[in-house]
């Protein structure tokens, strides 16, 4: 039977709606940056980035090869891929790399807009199916649940 990490069919978790800016102790915040949710599979020497379509994006984003070199485990992470412009989250950057489709173009856009991958959340990690384990949970004991 395959496991997450095989099926590679997992989907971006998405905003679900919005809501008008409040302060509240029980609640848990995390940023909005502009860019293209993508779930990242990742193994030594090799990454594989699928949209929030499934659809496999691995070759627009050459540079994102490095996320391989940061772990010797088997781990799926959710996050967004960026372009920071001038400091800042730039979507219409991040749209331009994604509409590439000539290899050699796309090998120039590495240099001139490179991305960044930002990662929320780990769905898995050496073997291991994290998506049961509650987000408390996970931020209450961040280096002890796996």
């Amino acid at each position: 039977m395959l496991d997450l990490f095989q099926k590679k069919s997992l989907e971006p978790m998405l905003i679900g709606h919005e809501v008008e800016p409040f302060d509240d102790e029980d609640s848990l915040f995390e940023l909005k940056l502009d860019g293209i949710r993508c779930i990242a599979y990742i193994e030594r020497g090799k990454v594989i980035l699928k949209n929030k379509r499934n659809k496999d994006v691995t070759l627009l984003y050459p540079e994102l090869q490095e996320l391989s070199a940061c772990t010797n485990k088997k781990v799926i992470l959710d996050g967004e891929i960026i372009v920071f412009k001038e400091g800042k989250p730039d979507f219409f950057s991040v749209q331009k790399r994604s509409l590439l489709t000539d290899a050699f173009k796309i090998r120039l856009a590495t240099k001139a807009i490179p991305v960044h991958f930002v990662a929320f959340d780990i769905l898995y990690i050496d073997g291991k199916d994290i998506t049961p384990v509650s987000y408390t949970h996970l931020r209450a004991h961040e280096t002890t649940w796996y």
